[in-house]
């Protein structure tokens, strides 16, 4: 798959704003002592709230309460295609949604993002 050409590319909407986001993310899990490649859904309450108070603790704490209202279908999308964009196949690894219904979903969670996590 490393040769793997996609011939429809799907553009992130806000895209150098997600940028930013994805970056500050990495950057705050270093800051806090984890891998820039450290899931979301794998940070604690507990271990977020035992960090000396941060702009990366802040960050993170907002980014994960903005994390965990989102539904089941919502997250997958969040991490996949926002957070952890570019390390995964395309949109097509979700196979009930088509085209048109996941943009659709992918925009309105990027239009939900918390202007304070930027």
């Amino acid at each position: 798959m490393k040769d793997y050409l996609p011939i429809a590319v799907t553009h992130l909407p806000q895209e150098e704003r997600m940028s930013q986001m994805r970056k500050r993310y990495r950057e705050s899990l270093l800051y806090v002592g984890k891998s820039p490649d450290y899931h979301i859904f794998d940070l604690s309450t507990d271990f977020l709230n035992n960090l000396k108070d941060s702009k990366a603790k802040r960050f993170l704490n907002g980014l994960r309460r903005y994390f965990i209202r989102l539904d089941e279908e919502k997250k997958r999308i969040f991490v996949c295609d926002i957070l952890e964009f570019g390390r995964h196949y395309p949109f097509w690894y979700i196979e009930e949604y088509t085209r048109r219904e996941y943009e659709r979903i992918l925009r309105e969670v990027v239009e939900e993002v918390p202007l304070c996590l930027d």
